[in-house]
């Protein structure tokens, strides 16, 4: 399944001032993310901020529970998921409980950023 290029109507809010913009370019195909997810999926990678069941089960890699929690456009997206997630998305914000908790204590990427800055400015 291939997905057009996202328009700025796709993309999420706060997109184009990303770290996360930063790290993966513009080319990432928020099309292949249901509209009324991009926000969360955003969020979630940029802050680490907290997710619904439906993602929070997809991100622990918990197959069946990501099934019997989505509704049906995630359902049908749940393949474009992983593909996403697994191209498009550092590995460290998904997978586990270990690492969900650890992305979301870390603040995504802004928090990761910030505490490298941080550190660089002490040194």
């Amino acid at each position: 399944m291939t997905y057009k290029v996202a328009t700025v109507a796709d993309l999420p809010e706060g997109w184009n001032d990303s770290h996360y913009k930063q790290l993966f370019g513009a080319g990432v195909p928020w099309t292949a993310i249901p509209t009324h997810m991009r926000k969360a999926v955003f969020h979630w990678i940029e802050f680490g901020e907290p997710v619904g069941h439906f993602m929070l089960a997809f991100l622990r890699n918990d197959l069946k529970e990501a099934v019997l929690r989505a509704d049906d456009d995630n359902l049908e997206h749940l393949v474009a998921y992983v593909k996403f997630f697994y191209n498009y998305a550092p590995s460290e914000c998904w997978g586990s409980d270990e690492q969900i908790k650890e992305w979301a204590q870390r603040g995504g990427l802004k928090g990761i950023s910030e505490k490298l800055k941080s550190k660089k400015v002490m040194q």
